[in-house]
């Protein structure tokens, strides 16, 4: 995605500092403004086979100049985004390439200089088994999960969908199949508490 930044009122395109309007930067995968000041997210993907790497990038609008600083994120994808209500904090939600593994990354920002802290939890890992035949009905295949900002922003919520694997016996073969009614929501939800996230 080319990313194109009109002004208002006579919405033409903002110009680089040699007067030109041209886009602010291209092969975009998301980008979000921040809620209170008037700078761009802009998150990229570089897919090569099945390794995916991330790299999110800070823009000042209207100067169009790129901060000084990048948030590189290795072998996983962005999935959402969502900020906090204090404008200045957000939560991704992060997924890896392969095997399904599905994190959070929290960033604070600080505005004044522009720098940023940030932590990383994992809040849903995949059922690994050694052996197929070993699978049961607690075993979980999590196919989407989302998060959001709870209790005004103390909480962190997690929802999950999910499919039971249940396993089919049989004396020529034995299989895993995904039942059709075995399909359910799972919600977790997380209490931020400094640097610490506890459920």
């Amino acid at each position: 995605t080319t990313l194109i930044i009109y002004e208002a009122p006579d919405f033409k395109m903002l110009k680089n500092s040699e007067e030109k309007g041209v886009p602010l930067t291209d092969k975009v995968t998301k980008y979000t403004w921040f809620p209170n000041s008037n700078f761009l997210m802009c998150i990229y993907e570089h897919r090569i086979n099945k390794q995916i790497d991330t790299i999110i990038d800070f823009y000042e609008i209207p100067s169009r100049i790129k901060c000084n600083f990048s948030i590189p994120i290795s072998n996983n994808q962005v999935l959402s985004y969502h900020w906090h209500p204090n404008g200045k904090t957000v939560v991704l939600l992060l997924k890896t390439a392969k095997i399904p593994n599905w994190s959070i990354m929290i960033v604070d920002f600080n505005l004044d200089n522009f720098t940023h802290k940030s932590s990383s939890f994992d809040v849903i890992t995949p059922v690994k088994s050694n052996n197929e035949l070993e699978k049961t009905e607690k075993d979980i295949d999590f196919y989407e999960v989302e998060v959001f900002w709870a209790d005004d922003g103390n909480d962190i919520l997690v929802s999950a969908k999910k499919r039971l694997l249940i396993p089919n016996y049989s004396r020529e073969e034995a299989k895993v199949k995904v039942s059709d009614n075995g399909y359910s929501l799972t919600i977790s939800m997380y209490s931020v508490r400094g640097k610490e996230l506890k459920i």
